[in-house]
């Protein structure tokens, strides 16, 4: 049996057109939720990325002190000392070497003349 548009009553339309613009505004919720969730996956990706990074970057890392200190005939004790490191900045080597040296200076001070 085919029902003409005619003959069906002015509000069940209505009532169609309004149930089908909730199930469009209903699937607009569901995507804006779906990429939600992406985004907050992403921020976790990300932040799991920057953890690994981190690690990484402490397992490479590789500081190598040398010292010798030497002590002359006449007793006067000498030093020397490098300081080699990989996966420091400029910064952190020289902070480390500076911080040795003043070590070595306290311990072994230059003879007075």
């Amino acid at each position: 049996m085919n029902v003409d548009q005619r003959e069906i009553p002015e509000q069940v339309l209505a009532d169609e057109a309004a149930g089908d613009d909730a199930s469009e505004a209903h699937d607009v919720e569901q995507e804006a939720a779906k990429a939600a969730d992406i985004r907050v996956l992403a921020l976790k990706a990300e932040a799991a990325m920057r953890v690994y990074n981190a690690q990484l970057v402490e397992a490479w890392r590789t500081i190598r002190r040398r010292i010798n200190v030497s002590t002359s005939t006449r007793g006067v004790k000498t030093w020397d000392c490098t300081v080699e490191a990989t996966g420091l900045s400029d910064e952190e080597m020289l902070r480390l070497s500076d911080n040795l040296v003043e070590e070595l200076e306290r311990r072994y001070p230059a003879p007075l003349a």
